[in-house]
């Protein structure tokens, strides 16, 4: 994302969303019918470079000249729809590939194409979007004055942490419920479920509320609870308690995604590269939570992991909030430096 972020600004932003979804929906049609593992890994790399392409691109064009209460409206939408989307195409997918191997693949190769048709064919009836120029282009002749804030840098490890567990949940979870738990497939998936759920309608609130932006106490508040959810994790036995974890625990991903991004491109005149990196973050938490998660677990437990993420989170919280302390000092020595 980082690498590719001033190739996303200097493109115009239906453009580069149009080459992405085009050539990710080709990629996944020569994947299909791939024979060679090797070559299935390469379109596999080439594929995530093309998404990194797609998301910053998406994510500055649809935030660029909103601010406050129109910034929280269109980012929500957003967040909610790709939410809800990939809780669509998880179940489509599994009901679809009972059928054939190959049907997912004909769906997501179709749905990419009319993608691609959609937003030429929207360009061609709304001028806004058929004129909007690149990023480094507005840059140029606009002049404008950054006015973004300090908060995304505890947002912005707040996403890396909540990718941390989330990731866990996703990959390292169902096997144990399956395995320690004794919890069926279907159990599983129910549980699991409750969390996109829960995440998805949280967007959904967060689209009408305001009292959490610019707040550092919100950023530490969802931070220690994301910690004190690590730590007890481990040790819910029982279905309904799982429900209701997973409940709390999609309303914490949920705004902990909202801040990253929300104080990312708040004020800010670069918003390609902010995004690019709150997706270059993010990524790495779903990496790192993976293969970690799945260390620790083969060979020490599925509590140890998640008492880990919960010290590691206790950890930047008490590091986030010594560098505010002192951020708020200089700020008030400066003001009483230039009152007298």
């Amino acid at each position: 994302c980082m690498c590719l972020s001033p190739v996303v600004q200097r493109l115009r932003p239906r453009v580069c969303v149009s080459v992405s979804l085009l050539c990710q929906g080709l990629l996944l049609a020569a994947f299909a019918y791939t024979p060679y593992p090797v070559l299935g890994y390469l379109e596999l790399a080439v594929y995530g470079l093309l998404q990194s392409l797609l998301w910053p691109a998406v994510e500055a064009w649809m935030t660029r000249g909103k601010e406050g209460a129109a910034l929280t409206r269109v980012t929500n939408g957003y967040n909610f729809s790709w939410s809800l989307g990939a809780g669509l195409a998880s179940f489509l997918a599994g009901v679809l590939a009972e059928a054939s191997a190959q049907a997912p693949f004909v769906l997501s190769v179709s749905t990419f194409l009319l993608l691609v048709l959609c937003v030429w064919g929207s360009s061609l009836l709304v001028p806004l979007m058929r004129d909007m120029k690149s990023e480094t282009m507005a840059d140029r002749q606009e002049t404008k004055e950054d006015h973004s804030t300090p908060l995304h840098f505890p947002s912005w490890a707040g996403i890396v942490l909540v990718y941390l567990a989330n990731n866990t949940f996703l990959n390292i979870f169902p096997l144990y419920a399956m395995e320690q738990l004794g919890y069926s497939k279907a159990v599983t998936g129910l549980l699991l479920l409750a969390r996109g759920l829960s995440a998805c309608f949280c967007f959904m609130l967060i689209s009408h509320s305001s009292f959490w932006q610019f707040r550092f106490w919100f950023i530490a508040l969802m931070q220690g609870l994301l910690a004190i959810l690590c730590a007890v994790a481990g040790f819910i036995g029982s279905v309904p308690l799982f429900v209701l974890y997973f409940i709390c625990f999609g309303v914490v991903y949920a705004f902990c995604y909202e801040l990253s991004m929300f104080h990312g491109v708040s004020g800010s005149t670069h918003r390609a590269k902010r995004m690019a990196m709150h997706e270059t973050l993010l990524t790495s938490g779903q990496i790192v939570g993976a293969v970690l998660g799945g260390i620790l677990y083969q060979h020490v437990s599925f509590q140890a992991v998640m008492a880990l993420y919960g010290c590691m989170t206790l950890v930047a919280l008490a590091a986030e909030a010594i560098w505010w302390t002192a951020r708020k000092k200089q700020r008030n020595a400066e003001a009483r430096s230039c009152a007298c």
